[in-house]
């Protein structure tokens, strides 16, 4: 079953892929040029030192260069990949995706865009209840750990001292 938020992440994906070519994530790095209608350069990835031009931009049928591929490396991809490869960010593409929209300032849509008021309703309902759920938890916990402590202070200024620390620390509102 797909969720909103997988929704939301795919829109993302596409949005990124639709609006930034590779050359324009390369070229900050890369001095790219065209070579019979593809863009060449040295590979712009940190791990591999290129002597001779074996970086490619590849463009689509609308000439937007929406792929690339190093035969140096043997690594490609599309924008998202070519961002990933240059930062360090193989291991999560969403990371990969959400950073260089932040960086080429795109808005990115949140799941919350995408739901119905029902959806939302029942969102904001949702975690209104873990959120109860852990406050109960916390103040259990105080109460059974942390307060026989501060009952064992004798001083009763002392007392209610630990106890508003002890309380604030815990981000616990004193009832």
């Amino acid at each position: 079953m797909r969720t909103v938020d997988g929704a939301a992440i795919e829109a993302n994906f596409a949005a990124v892929k639709g609006s930034i070519s590779c050359d324009r994530v390369a070229e900050p790095e890369t001095a790219l040029r065209l070579v019979g209608g593809l863009l060449r350069g040295r590979c712009p990835l940190p791990d591999h030192e290129d002597r001779t031009p074996s970086f490619y931009c590849y463009p689509s049928a609308d000439g937007f260069y929406d792929s690339w591929w190093c035969f140096g490396c043997s690594r490609g991809g599309d924008v998202v990949d070519l961002f990933a490869a240059m930062e360090g960010l193989e291991h999560n593409l969403v990371w990969a995706m959400e950073g260089l929209a932040e960086r080429l300032g795109l808005k990115l849509w949140r799941p919350e865009d995408l739901m119905s008021e029902t959806q939302l309703a029942v969102r904001k309902a949702r975690r209104r209840v873990r959120r109860a759920f852990l406050d109960a938890v916390a103040e259990h916990i105080f109460e059974r750990d942390v307060m026989p402590v501060i009952n064992a202070v004798e001083d009763a200024g002392e007392r209610r001292a630990f106890l508003e620390r002890c309380l604030k620390e815990a981000g616990l509102a004193r009832r």
